[in-house]
Order: C-alpha cells, then sequence, then structure tokens
C-alpha cells in the first residue's frame, strides 16, 4: 500500500509541475525529501551500532543524491526558460543538502497536540508526527540503560527531571505515522525492559503541558569534551544518538511559555564525534532521576505478564474525579496508576504479543 501511495504522489507531482501548480507541486515534494531524509523509517534496533552507522551513510547518500538530481532538474527547467519550477527545484535541493539543519531550527521545533492521541504534529510542516514516550527505571543508571539507543534523547534536570525519546516519523496521514511509532517504541520497550527500564508513552496533551516552554540556546565547546558539557548552563539537554556516537547536541535553557509548546532539537552538529557513553555518563552526575513509582510498577508487571490476555492483566480501579479522560488502573498486583485513556490504548498495543497478550 505504501508503494502505490508514493506512485500516485508522484505522478500528481509531475502532473502539477507540468500544469504550473506549484502550490501541489512543493507539497508533494517537501513530502518525498522529508521521506527522503529517513526520519523513523529505519527498523533500528537500539544495540546493532555497526547497522545504526550504515544507515546513516545510507541516508546521507540517498539526501545527497536527491538533491542533486534536484539541481539537474533545475538547469533543465532553466534551459526551457522556466521561472517558477527553477525556484522550486533549487528550494528542494537546498532542503534536501541541508535538511537537518533546517529541521533541527526553532521554527520546526513549535508542535500542536492530536486530541485523543500520543501524537503532536510540527506546526511549520503537517505532516510531521513526534511521540514522546518517558523512560521509566527500576533500576540501572542512565549510562546503562540509554548507551545503546539511536534515537533522540531529551533530558530535563529543572523542577521535575525526567528523561525522554522523541521519536519522529513522516506521514500523510495520521494513523500511518502512529501505527509506525508505536512500532519503535515496542522495540525498544523489548530492548529497555531487560536493562530495568520501561517506555511510558505521553498524550499529546502531556506533551505540551510538559514542553510548554521557550528554549534558549546555549553553545556548548567541541574542545575537552565532555569537561565542557560539564561546565555549561543548562536544564535541558537534546542528543541525537547515532551507532554508540552523539552525532548533535543542543543545550538549553528554559522559560515557561504557555502559549507555544515547542520540543528542541540538537540543532549543534558534532564535528568530532563523542562517545555516547561518555556523554551519558557526564549528564548522570548533573541529573538525579527520581526513583521508581506506581507508574513503573505498573510497567513492570504489565512487562511480565508475556502471552496473558489483556483481561487477566488489568483491573480497573476507577478514575479521577470529574474527568472522562482518566482512569485508573492495575497490572496483577502493581499499585493503581492513573494513565489517560489514549496512554493506555498505546501501551496495549507496545506490550501486546501478536497473539493478544501481553509482551
Amino acid at each position: 500500500m505504501g508503494w502505490l501511495l508514493n506512485a500516485g504522489l508522484f505522478m500528481l507531482l509531475l502532473l502539477a509541475v507540468a500544469y504550473s501548480a506549484w502550490a501541489v507541486a512543493l507539497l508533494i515534494a517537501v513530502y518525498f525529501a522529508l521521506k527522503l531524509r529517513g526520519l523513523g523509517g529505519g527498523r533500528r534496533h537500539p544495540r546493532e551500532e555497526g547497522e545504526g552507522r550504515r544507515s546513516m551513510l545510507r541516508r546521507v547518500q540517498r539526501s545527497r543524491l536527491a538533491g542533486s538530481l534536484l539541481l539537474v532538474m533545475a538547469l533543465v527547467a532553466l534551459a526551457e526558460g522556466g521561472t517558477y519550477s527553477v525556484l522550486l527545484f533549487v528550494s528542494l535541493a537546498m532542503l534536501a543538502f541541508f535538511h537537518r539543519s533546517i529541521a533541527c531550527s526553532s521554527l520546526f521545533s513549535r508542535v500542536v497536540p492530536v486530541a485523543g492521541s500520543i501524537l503532536v504534529r510540527r506546526s511549520v510542516l503537517p505532516f510531521m508526527w513526534v511521540a514522546v514516550a518517558e523512560v521509566k527505571q527500576s533500576r540501572g543508571t542512565l549510562t546503562s540503560l540509554l548507551s545503546g539507543i539511536q534515537d533522540t534523547i531529551v533530558v530535563r534536570s529543572c523542577e521535575r527531571a525526567a528523561v525522554y525519546l522523541a521519536l519522529e516519523h513522516s506521514s500523510l496521514f495520521r494513523f500511518g505515522a502512529e501505527s509506525a511509532l508505536l512500532g519503535r517504541m515496542r522495540r525498544l520497550s523489548s530492548a529497555l525492559a531487560p536493562l530495568g527500564a520501561y517506555l511510558l508513552p505521553l498524550d499529546s496533551a502531556q506533551v505540551c503541558e510538559r514542553f510548554s516552554l521557550r528554549f534558549e540556546r546555549e553553545k556548548v565547546e567541541e574542545e575537552d569534551w565532555p569537561v565542557s558539557l560539564a561546565a555549561a548552563q543548562f536544564d535541558t539537554v537534546v542528543i541525537r544518538a547515532r551507532g554508540g556516537f552523539v552525532e548533535a547536541v543542543g543545550a538549553y535553557i528554559s522559560v515557561k511559555d504557555t502559549d507555544s509548546p515547542s520540543l528542541p532539537g540538537a540543532t549543534q552538529r558534532m564535528k568530532v564525534r563523542p562517545l555516547l557513553v561518555e556523554t551519558l555518563e557526564e549528564l548522570g552526575r548533573r541529573v538525579t532521576l527520581p526513583g521508581p513509582d506506581a507508574q513503573t510498577s505498573f510497567l513492570a508487571s504489565l512487562c511480565s505478564a508475556r502471552g496473558e490476555p489483556l483481561g487477566q492483566v488489568l483491573e480497573f480501579v476507577g478514575g479521577e474525579e470529574g474527568s472522562t479522560d482518566t482512569v485508573a488502573v492495575r497490572a496483577l498486583s502493581s499499585p493503581s496508576a492513573e494513565l489517560s485513556r489514549a496512554q493506555l490504548r498505546a501501551m496495549a498495543r507496545i506490550y501486546a504479543s501478536a497473539g493478544g497478550g501481553i509482551c
């Protein structure tokens, strides 16, 4: 189904260019450029570091190839006397070459909620979807739990210290993005659970509540890493990890801003990529994460009930008074945990087996 949709969109793109429907052509072409970017498309396992490096190299090569082809198309359009088509193809070529820097800019950090879902959507690019999961630990350190991650890690050290994974996916439709991102969370949870960590997906309202902030970027010097990281002043750090290395980092001081929730990006690309283990070790000295709570116990019990039907694992014990979106639920003998219905639906898919049981 995916290739049929892409083929149909490509034909529509050609027709839009032929009939000078530039608005339609630009929208479809930006979608294809972001698909080539490969955000969230890979079935990466957190410990497959060698495969992660090869996957990153393939994405860079595809982006450069796409940019080169678009420049050739711009030259052909110029030779044919085109004007708007030349500008279109040159703009798309620049997007293909510099997509990482553009996508991590503050312009693209603002998000809007998607009602009844764990997804938020980029306000500038409506087909870029983000799912955020909090890492709940029952044992282990920041380094031992996350050193194999090949995604975006967000560490918050002020007010409510927490670690999040921010996963992105480009799709025209919400349900396609949700399915892909829940599949990635499921694979990540399978790798993290034996280490004593569990993923708690946040619904869109919770994401907007926790990230209703304005992030002021702080420069981190690359020399003498990670000593420079220890000396930097920040309360939020974003790490884009690939293959056991830090590909890019973003350090921020946050200011409360209830009007425009935003998810900051790793905007500072590292010329010499430091080890992720070393970076997490330094962050572990600065950030004290809270201990296990009722939600951690709930997730641990949920994951331990392998192969059991949901009806034999979950017990509903009520909900928040006056709220229809929040329920109190326990798994086996765990304490009751208050979750939104969107969270509970997501966890049923993350921790469910193919036969309808858990894990």
